[in-house]
C-alpha cells in the first residue's frame, strides 16, 4: 500500500488547513513522499505556496477508520495515518 490522501479528513479555514495521509505503516505516512503528496494535497484544495506547519505524528487505525488508543487491540491495526497542519505562503 502506498501513500493515500484522506480526503474525508482534509479541510480548509482561511490560509491554512488539515491533510491526512494513510499507509502501511508509521515510517511511510511521515516519509517525504507523504510530505509531497500532502503539499500537493493543500494546492489543490487552494493553497497557494503552502508549506507544512506541523503534524500530529501517525497513528494506528481500525478497518472503520477509527483510531486506536490502546496497543492492547494491536490486532484490530489495519493501517496507519498522520494528520499534517498546512498553511499558505502567501
Amino acid at each position: 500500500m502506498g501513500i493515500k490522501i484522506i480526503d474525508d479528513a482534509c479541510s480548509i479555514a482561511g490560509n491554512q488547513g488539515t491533510v491526512t495521509v494513510e499507509g502501511a505503516d508509521p515510517g511511510v505516512v511521515s516519509s517525504t513522499a507523504a510530505k509531497q503528496e500532502v503539499l500537493t494535497k493543500a494546492a489543490t484544495m487552494g493553497l497557494t505556496r503552502a508549506g507544512i506547519s506541523g503534524q500530529g505524528g501517525a497513528y494506528p487505525v481500525d478497518a472503520d477508520g477509527k483510531e486506536i488508543g490502546s496497543m492492547d487491540v494491536a490486532d484490530s491495526i489495519i493501517t496507519y495515518r498522520n494528520d499534517f497542519q498546512v498553511t499558505s505562503g502567501i
